[in-house]
């Protein structure tokens, strides 16, 4: 998981030597997190909206998410 989360905030631009390295990695971790979170809640609950939404109607949100935490700015 550990490198999972380091290869998704290099692509945000994370660097091992940067010294607010560990923000954009907490940043990752949390975009990771919610995506397993969606994938338990879809496949144990019976959670509405969300356990009936299509691929198409989770890119928009999960989108933004994405560009709210790992954006840079």
């Amino acid at each position: 998981m550990r490198t999972f989360g380091e290869r998704l905030a290099s692509v945000a631009g994370w660097r091992p030597a940067d010294p607010d390295g560990d923000q954009l990695l907490l940043r990752a971790q949390v975009v990771m997190s919610v995506s397993i979170g969606i994938v338990l809640l879809r496949s144990f609950t019976s959670l509405e909206p969300l356990a009936s939404a299509s691929q198409q109607d989770l890119v928009g949100p999960l989108g933004e998410l994405v560009d709210a935490l790992l954006s840079p700015g």
